[in-house]
């Protein structure tokens, strides 16, 4: 198999909350030639991992809501609904950041995950890959405001109706793609979920 890549020089252009890289390579065409160099600066923030806390019993979801820059920039009122999410940190497994988030960011107990999906956030220029999970959760021990003020961190909590959450999908008032992926993943997995995650609440 022939090499796709090559990796010219790499270079750290910045490094602090984030880190910016410059990165030259080439690749190979489809008729078999390499490329000339491509110099791309690359934002590379680590992997990360989100979760969206989904009460079966009460059929009620936990999203939080604070302040983007970044989509505000984009243009947007930089406030949105989203799920928790956070980075690993130090080699931290996905799963052991959205429990730790959860409880950071709205005080919120996970009891039982399962995977959505992992996706790159934006593969030609960010360096960031995600773990999606859903989280069942009970919605009426959830705070009203959580986050983590050593990080510049407040979070305002609120927990929506399954119907609330579809309408607003539907109605395109998401532009976040993670909280997008998650709703629709609820979308489709909802009544299963009810059955599989209400039955282990009532064991219990």
């Amino acid at each position: 198999t022939l090499d796709r890549h090559k990796i010219i020089q790499r270079d750290t252009l910045y490094e602090g909350f984030n880190r910016l890289t410059e990165l030259t390579y080439r690749y190979r065409r489809l008729d078999g030639e390499w490329s000339e160099n491509v110099t791309r600066e690359i934002f590379e923030r680590g992997p990360a991992a989100a979760v969206l806390p989904y009460d079966p019993l009460r059929d009620r979801v936990v999203l939080v809501r604070q302040f983007r820059p970044g989509a505000l920039i984009a243009g947007s009122t930089g406030w949105e609904l989203e799920p928790i999410a956070g980075i690993c940190e130090n080699g931290e497994l996905p799963k052991n950041t959205v429990r730790r988030e959860a409880m950071e960011e709205a005080g919120c107990q996970i009891n039982t995950l399962e995977k959505i999906c992992s996706y790159n956030v934006s593969p030609g220029c960010v360096q960031e890959p995600v773990s999606v999970f859903c989280g069942c959760v009970d919605s009426q021990s959830v705070l009203k405001v959580g986050g983590d003020a050593s990080e510049h961190e407040e979070t305002e909590v609120f927990v929506l109706t399954f119907d609330e959450l579809q309408s607003d999908l539907l109605c395109g008032n998401f532009t976040y793609a993670l909280t997008i992926i998650a709703a629709q993943w609820l979308l489709l997995n909802r009544d299963r979920l009810r059955e599989k995650w209400s039955i282990n609440h009532r064991d219990k």
